[in-house]
């Protein structure tokens, strides 16, 4: 049978060793936070400026959108049978970029500055 003693004496001879274990974690963890910090600050330009590009992107095909939608709707005033499935899809696909606008805009980045 194993004493109170003896496991006491077991605690106090592995005590370093959990010790040095615990602040072998914490050194990880200050390094690991370190590193991702460090890749953060190091992608945020480039990512900002991504952002910026994509965003104005969709607002060109948008437009470019918002243009076919305008001449699909003149024709069918004007009573002209158009069978082009990008006009039929015009519509919808002008929902779907406005959409990914308003999605994009949530994460936007903080500052415009990265645009220039």
């Amino acid at each position: 049978m194993i004493t109170h003693q003896q496991v006491d004496e077991l605690g106090a001879a592995i005590s370093p060793a959990i010790d040095a274990e615990g602040a072998a974690q914490a050194e990880l963890d200050r390094v690991k936070s370190a590193y991702s910090q460090q890749v953060c600050d190091a992608l945020s330009e480039p990512l900002d400026r991504y952002h910026f590009v994509v965003a104005a992107r969709l607002e060109e095909l948008s437009d470019l959108l918002s243009v076919g939608a305008a001449f699909r709707q003149q024709a069918r005033n004007c009573g002209a049978v158009l069978d082009r499935r990008t006009l039929e899809l015009t519509p919808h696909l002008l929902t779907l970029v406005n959409e990914a606008k308003k999605v994009l805009s949530v994460g936007a980045p903080k500052s415009k500055a990265a645009a220039a």
